[in-house]
């Protein structure tokens, strides 16, 4: 299998196992011995529960990183004795999402060789332990003192309990730069960097009310040009009562010993670590490349301990709103977003940022490459000014790109002196990367999800919802029984004459005027329309929704429908009359076919419904027995008498003439919208009559 990613798998120390969705091993690195007990070639196939006993339990762990819910799993030291000594080994184990498209829902289990660290460690916490006891054993000996002063491999800082440093070592000066007597009478505090942290005064309080101090602390010093640096501290108190204390020349009060240990490289690990997470939290959470920018830009900036993060996007010459000296290039960029630690008063450089070009972030667009700049100083902007004011000294400039194409330049700025860390460098491309997939993705998804609504749209253009929805579902036949709807058809009359008067394409444009206003008619009170045929409009109520008041909203339809004739006359001078008929009772209605579905209705009902309107009179609603029982307690209807219907015998019919009280629905008597200042047919009606 093809994993790119597990080239460092070549590195002695470490080695990797995949799995599949079945937690089988399908393939591992060529030294797995060690961890497994076997080799590679004989554990293919093997349950990992077998070979590594130490998961049993993680289960839910490994299928959460399958699903997406978690990114990897640590597992810290697990022990395993070799075969050729006998000697215990340690293995960190990681697990991760198998990337291998030959391994679906598959995992990858990194197992690192950290026995030699792990020695290390246990060795270096017993030296420190044993060096604590030490320096409290033998804090009233000056020649001990010295001894573990050229011998000790970490800082150190003997003071007054009022912070004055009366001696240090070479690794403390190494660390921040400093010759001896630049320390020497010093305060401890002035080295530490969080001011708001006054670790004299606490451990004077300490030592006052409770006979103890702060043993184990973490604090940053700032060393010669501003650099910072993370040290841990173990702190012990020298008495001044010891009887070889005259030998230091030391009065007769406690002193403190200091030893710190630089960990500011683990610690700036740990930095990029949360940022990275930081980012590929939020880039999963946001629904778009503008909903994410100003999250990544805080994170980046919080997460790595930067004062400011900006994203910077080319935009063309034209549309810019001011020509400064700096904006000599084509691709001119300007600030879309950026984030400001508040601690800095930073209105000035908001402004700037925003209103003008910059030539730090024009000379990486130019060279499409990172730049860190340790001193602000030695490049001219017009930034220049307001960082120096606000005491900025690194700056970081990353060209965010998508494939080819370059999307903008994301830029970070430190009041910190930092040195050019590759290991950020490294991290930084690889955040900008993935931010750029980020945004491809989503154009892609935006672009699939507005084909899926067009789609849509079209879809419910000519089904029902609830239908539309069940063939997405299960695109099988449908067909459904309803027990009372109520089904409308309606004839243009004189249409066909008009017809034969008028163009096909002035013909066209007249039925879907008439149309268009039915069609909204039906939307107003909730029908369903089923298909015009030529110049007949056939609609229904009562389905797909089943509703008790279906033949009261055909009937409300209806005497609309002959409003509209009568404003279309009224607008064009001509004389266009329609022919209703309704007819209540069961339906089979449904999608049949494999192209082209059409929503229909099938049944008695539908073919009476026909030969009501068919039997009919110009201008006039019929209806049957069963719609005039259905409507004659809200609508007036008078009776027409008995007549003989084709294919149904005699059968008496109503006429429906209007309503007994206005409908509560909103608005029911205005007119459609299409009928509301469009003349276009009404002249063309008019012409026509003209020409007559």
């Amino acid at each position: 299998m093809s994993r790119p990613l597990l080239k460092l798998s070549v590195l002695p120390h470490l080695e990797y196992i995949a799995i599949d969705a079945r937690s089988r091993v399908v393939d591992t690195s060529s030294n797995v011995q060690d961890v497994l007990g076997i080799g590679g070639d004989l554990a293919i196939g093997h349950d990992i529960f077998e070979l590594l006993p130490e998961l049993f339990g993680l289960e839910a762990v490994m299928d959460s990183i399958r699903d997406g819910s978690e990114s990897y799993f640590e597992l810290k030291a697990i022990a395993r004795s070799t075969e050729s000594d006998s000697t215990l080994g340690y293995w960190d184990l990681y697990i991760i999402y198998d990337d291998c498209p030959d391994n679906p829902q598959g995992l990858v289990l990194l197992l690192e060789n950290v026995t030699e660290r792990m020695k290390l460690e246990q060795t270096l916490v017993q030296a420190s332990n044993e060096l604590t006891l030490t320096v409290d054993k033998l804090s009233a000996s000056e020649a001990q003192i010295e001894q573990i002063l050229r011998s000790m491999p970490d800082s150190l800082f003997v003071t007054h309990l009022s912070g004055e440093i009366l001696r240090t070592n070479q690794v403390a000066l190494d660390l921040l730069g400093y010759n001896e007597s630049d320390l020497i009478g010093k305060s401890l505090t002035e080295l530490i960097g969080d001011q708001n942290f006054n670790l004299v005064d606490n451990q004077e309080f300490l030592l006052q009310e409770t006979g103890e101090i702060l043993r184990q602390f973490d604090l940053v010093l700032i060393g010669k040009n501003s650099k910072k640096s993370i040290v841990s501290f173990t702190c012990s108190v020298f008495d001044s009562s010891t009887p070889d204390s005259n030998s230091l020349n030391l009065q007769e009060q406690p002193k403190l010993i200091y030893i710190g240990r630089d960990i500011t490289k683990s610690y700036l690990a740990q930095r990029r670590l949360m940022a990275h997470n930081t980012v590929t939290q939020v880039l999963s959470q946001s629904r778009g490349f503008v909903d994410a920018l100003p999250k990544l830009l805080q994170g980046l900036a919080e997460g790595l301990g930067w004062e400011i993060c900006e994203f910077w996007q080319p935009i063309s010459s034209d549309t810019s709103s001011e020509i400064s000296p700096e904006s000599e290039q084509s691709d001119q960029l300007r600030c879309v977003d950026i984030w400001i630690n508040p601690q800095l008063d930073s209105d000035t450089w908001t402004d700037l940022s925003f209103r003008y070009p910059c030539r730090w972030i024009q000379d990486t667009w130019n060279k499409q490459q990172s730049i860190w700049q340790f001193n602000l100083q030695e490049m001219a902007s017009q930034r220049q000014s307001e960082a120096s004011t606000l005491g900025l000294k690194t700056a970081l400039f990353c060209p965010l790109t998508i494939g080819e194409n370059s999307l903008g330049i994301i830029s970070l700025f430190s009041i910190s002196s930092l040195d050019e860390d590759k290991e950020l460098l490294q991290m930084m491309d690889t955040v900008c990367n993935q931010i750029g997939q980020f945004f491809q993705r989503k154009l892609a998804e935006e672009a699939l999800k507005l084909e899926q609504l067009k789609t849509e749209r079209l879809l419910l253009n000519i089904l029902p919802v609830s239908i539309a929805n069940q063939l997405k579902d299960t695109p099988t036949t449908i067909a459904e029984h309803y027990e009372s709807v109520t089904i409308l058809f309606a004839d243009i009359v004189g249409f066909t004459k008009l017809s034969s008067e008028i163009s096909a394409t002035e013909l066209v444009k007249l039925l879907n005027y008439i149309f268009s206003a039915f069609d909204q008619l039906s939307e107003r009170y909730e029908l369903e329309k089923i298909k015009t045929i030529g110049d007949a409009y056939m609609a229904a109520g009562g389905l797909p929704i089943p509703r008790l008041d279906h033949a009261e909203a055909i009937a409300d339809m209806a005497l609309d429908m002959q409003q509209v004739i009568t404003e279309l006359n009224r607008q064009a001078n001509s004389r266009l009359d329609i022919r209703i008929g309704i007819h209540s009772g069961p339906v089979v209605a449904g999608v049949i076919g494999l192209k082209k579905f059409v929503y229909d209705l099938w049944g008695d009902t539908v073919n009476t419904a026909s030969r009501m309107e068919s039997h009919g009179l110009a201008g006039k609603i019929q209806v049957s027995q069963q719609t005039y029982q259905l409507l004659k307690s809200r609508f007036i209807l008078t009776k027409r008498g008995s007549m003989a219907i084709k294919g149904k015998g005699n059968m008496t019919t109503y006429l429906l003439l209007g309503r007994r009280q206005s409908r509560k629905r909103a608005g029911a008597k205005a007119l459609p919208p299409i009928l509301q200042g469009n003349q276009e047919i009404a002249d063309l009606i008019r012409h026509k009559l003209q020409q007559q």
